[in-house]
C-alpha cells in the first residue's frame, strides 16, 4: 500500500495538473469571455441542426437543403475580410455586443414565424447569408480577443480551453436541440438558441473596455483591407500557416460529409449508431484538447504540427479501409485527436506571430476555410456514388498525406518551427491597458509587464 507520504505527494501532482489545465480560468476576464462565448456557440451549434431539419421539413428536396447551405456560405468571401478589418479598427468588445445583439433579434424573428407556422424556405434563405455575415464579424473579434485575455505564457493555455467549450458545445447542442423536438413545437428550441444568444451579449457586456483596439492609426478601410493582404502575403510564417488552416477542412470534411454512409453501407448498422461515431470524434478531440492545454511545454511547434496532420491523415485512411466496428471507432477517435492538435498549434503559431493591430484581418482569413467546404462536397459526392464511400475516401486521406508531405517536405520555415517558451508576463493586455487608462503605469511599464518589450 502506498505511504502516507505517497499519497500526498500524489494528490499534490494531480491538484496541481488540474491548476495548469484551467490557469487561464485566474484570469476574471478570460473566465467571462469564455462564458458568453460557450453560451453563444450553444446556440450555434443548436441552429446548423435545427435550420437544416425546418428546410428539410419544408421543402422535403435534400437539393434545396444543399442550396440553402451554399447560400448562406457563398458570402464569407466578402463579409469575412470586412469583419476582419472592423474587429482591428473599432472596440472589440463593443463589435462583439452590437452583432451578438443582431443575432439576437434576427432569431427572434425567426422564433416567431416558426411558432406561428408562417415560416417559409425563402424566410431561411435570406436570414441565412445574414446570419453567417455577422457571424463573419464576431468571429474575428473573438479570435483577436483571446491573447489579450491572458498573459503570453497562458495563450496555448487559453485557446485550448476555449476550443474545449467549442466542441462540447458540438457535442451536446446537436442532443439538446434533438430533445427540444422531440418534446416541443421547433419553435421553442429556436426560442432557446435566442436566449442563449441574448446571454452571450449580457456576458460580453461586462468584458473591459480597454486594450480592445488593434489598430489605433487613422488610415482609410480599403488601406487597411490592402494592408491585411500586404502583412500575410509578405510574412512567410504566417502565410504558410494560414495555408496549412486550409488543408485540414478540405480534405476532413468529406469525412463528416459521408458518416451515415459508412455508418449504413460499410458496417450495416442503424442511423442510431451515427451519433456513437460522432461522439467517439469528439471524445477524441477533447482528449487532444486536455494534451494541448499543456503544449506551451512543446518547443518544436513543427512537429506537434506535423504529428497532428499525419495522425488524422493516416487514420482516416485507416478508417476509409476497415470494416470492423471497433477499429473504426478507434480510428474516429485519433482522427479528432490529430484534428485538434493541428487546429490548436496552428492557431497559436498564428496568434504567436502576428501583431495586435492586425489580429482582426489575420484571422478572418482562417474563416475562409469554410468556404472551401464546397469545393469538397461535389466531386466527393460523385465519386462516393461512382466508386463507393471506402475508395473515395481512401484517396482522400491519400492526396491529404501528400499535400503535408509537399507543405512540410519543401518548408522548412513550418518544419523547424521552434518556439522557446517565453517569460511569464505579469499582466494580461487589457489588465494593463486599464492601469495606464487609469494612470497608474506609463505605456512603457505596460510593455514589459506583458512582455510584449521583450
Amino acid at each position: 500500500m502506498a505511504s502516507d507520504s505517497e499519497r500526498t505527494q500524489r494528490q499534490s501532482f494531480i491538484k496541481g495538473r488540474a491548476l495548469e489545465v484551467l490557469s487561464s480560468f485566474e484570469e476574471r476576464e478570460f473566465t467571462i469571455f469564455f462564458g458568453g462565448s460557450f453560451a453563444f456557440f450553444l446556440g450555434m451549434s443548436m441552429h446548423l441542426l435545427l435550420r437544416n431539419i425546418v428546410v428539410f421539413n419544408l421543402t422535403d428536396s435534400a437539393f434545396y437543403l444543399s442550396i440553402s447551405v451554399i447560400v448562406a456560405i457563398a458570402v464569407l468571401p466578402i463579409t469575412a475580410p470586412l469583419g476582419g478589418v472592423v474587429a482591428d479598427r473599432v472596440n472589440k468588445k463593443t463589435l462583439l455586443v452590437v452583432c451578438e445583439a443582431l443575432s439576437t433579434l434576427l432569431f427572434s424573428l425567426i422564433t416567431v414565424l416558426v411558432l406561428t407556422e408562417k415560416i417559409e424556405f425563402w424566410h431561411l434563405l435570406i436570414t441565412s447569408p445574414v446570419f453567417v455575415s455577422i457571424f463573419s464579424f464576431i468571429m474575428p473579434a473573438r479570435q483577436a480577443i483571446v491573447p489579450v485575455l491572458v498573459p503570453q505564457q497562458k495563450l496555448t493555455n487559453a485557446i485550448s480551453l476555449n476550443a474545449g467549450g467549442n466542441t462540447i458545445t458540438q457535442i451536446i447542442g446537436p442532443a439538446i436541440a434533438g430533445l427540444l423536438l422531440g418534446f416541443a413545437n421547433p419553435g421553442i428550441a429556436f426560442l432557446a438558441i435566442t436566449i442563449l444568444f441574448g446571454i452571450a451579449t449580457l456576458s460580453d457586456l461586462r468584458l473591459p473596455k480597454y486594450g480592445m483596439v488593434g489598430n489605433k492609426k487613422t488610415t482609410s478601410f480599403i488601406d487597411d483591407l490592402r494592408g491585411g493582404a500586404k502583412y500575410i502575403l509578405g510574412n512567410r510564417l504566417v502565410f504558410l500557416l494560414l495555408f496549412a488552416n486550409f488543408l485540414m477542412p478540405l480534405f476532413t470534411f468529406p469525412l463528416q460529409q459521408m458518416m451515415v454512409i459508412f455508418v449504413r453501407e460499410v458496417h450495416g448498422l442503424s442511423d442510431a449508431w451515427l451519433g456513437y461515431f460522432l461522439m467517439i470524434l469528439g471524445i477524441g478531440s477533447l482528449i487532444g484538447i486536455l494534451l494541448m492545454t499543456s503544449a506551451d511545454r512543446i518547443k518544436n511547434k513543427g512537429y506537434l504540427l506535423m504529428f497532428g496532420g499525419f495522425v488524422t491523415g493516416v487514420a482516416m485512411l485507416a478508417f476509409a479501409l476497415t470494416s470492423n466496428v471497433i477499429f473504426a471507432l478507434t480510428m474516429l477517435g485519433i482522427i479528432g485527436l490529430g484534428e485538434i492538435v493541428f487546429g490548436i498549434t496552428n492557431q497559436a503559431e498564428i496568434q504567436r506571430s502576428i501583431t495586435n493591430e492586425m489580429r482582426g484581418r489575420v484571422m478572418s482569413v482562417t474563416m475562409l476555410s469554410i468556404s472551401v467546404w464546397p469545393i469538397a462536397i461535389l466531386p466527393v459526392g460523385i465519386a462516393t456514388d461512382a466508386f463507393g464511400p471506402g475508395p473515395t475516401l481512401s484517396v482522400t486521406a491519400v492526396l491529404f498525406v501528400v499535400a503535408l508531405i509537399a507543405l512540410f517536405g519543401f518548408s522548412a520555415t513550418l518544419r523547424k518551427l521552434y518556439v522557446d517558451k517565453r517569460k511569464s508576463a505579469e499582466l494580461s493586455h487589457v489588465q494593463a491597458a486599464q492601469l495606464v487608462a487609469e494612470g497608474k503605469i506609463t505605456e512603457e511599464e505596460a510593455a514589459k509587464l506583458t512582455g510584449e518589450s521583450d
